[in-house]
């Protein structure tokens, strides 16, 4: 029979989805607001605003890692748990990103096609050329956000495992 109180299934998938949905809706936000062109006036605080995204999806992946630790007593589980929530939150902003960028590629064709000299470079300023470098950085994009997530939720997990109440 289950204790009340605590929670059934995997610990480490519950807090990485909680901590990595969190994170995704941050860096969503990260996303529209750079889009927006009447926050023009905005995007000189872009850096601060990317420095601010990366410090809570830093803080996130290790409270995940963290609190998973603390419920395991492994640090395996707290870094699996970050490597969750950050494959969780760079999928979320690849798609959102894809959704903003895909209505506007004929627009960057064309801005691309007209700044490329005559010749061979024009080829490149073709739509699958565009999606292919936009799809390009977004994977990186998701490996660095996989591999930070993983790194922040192993270290909660160190400090973590530190932390489990004794059996008594």
């Amino acid at each position: 029979m289950q204790r009340s109180g605590t929670r059934a299934g995997n610990p480490a998938l519950r807090e990485g989805l909680m901590m990595g949905i969190i994170v995704g809706i941050i860096l969503l936000v990260g996303v529209l607001l750079g889009n927006l062109d009447t926050l023009a006036p905005l995007r000189t605080f872009s850096p601060l605003v990317s420095g601010l995204e990366f410090i809570v999806a830093m803080t996130l992946y290790l409270l995940a890692g963290l609190r998973v630790s603390q419920q395991t007593g492994r640090v395996r589980t707290g870094a699996l748990a970050g490597l969750i929530a950050g494959l969780t939150a760079s999928l979320i902003k690849f798609t959102m990103a894809s959704i903003l960028i895909l209505p506007h590629l004929d627009t960057m064709r064309q801005h691309l096609f007209s700044q490329a000299p005559s010749g061979l470079e024009r080829q490149f300023a073709t739509t699958p050329f565009i999606i292919g470098v936009l799809l390009f950085a977004d994977g990186i994009g998701i490996v660095v956000e996989f591999a930070l997530g993983a790194g922040a939720g192993a270290i909660g997990g160190l400090i973590g495992k530190r932390r489990v109440p004794v059996p008594t």
